[in-house]
């Protein structure tokens, strides 16, 4: 791993010299995702609905970086 990119490489043992810089590069806009569970029925557009609970996760291009 060179030492202009700090952080850590996971596949550091199994590159030659040679390799490219990168395994994956990725453009596009990133998104966080805020996902509700527990809702009693789909929402209704002009109604509240409660929802049990909440999550977040990364969306947008980070979906296809984990893909």
């Amino acid at each position: 791993m060179s030492t202009d990119t700090p952080g850590i490489d996971p596949l550091e043992a199994l590159r030659a010299p040679r390799d490219p810089a990168c395994d994956v590069f990725l453009t596009g806009p990133v998104f966080l995702d805020i996902i509700f569970t527990g809702l009693d029925s789909a929402p209704v557009r002009g109604t509240e609905s409660w929802a049990r609970g909440m999550g977040s996760s990364p969306g947008g291009v980070a979906n296809m970086a984990t893909a």
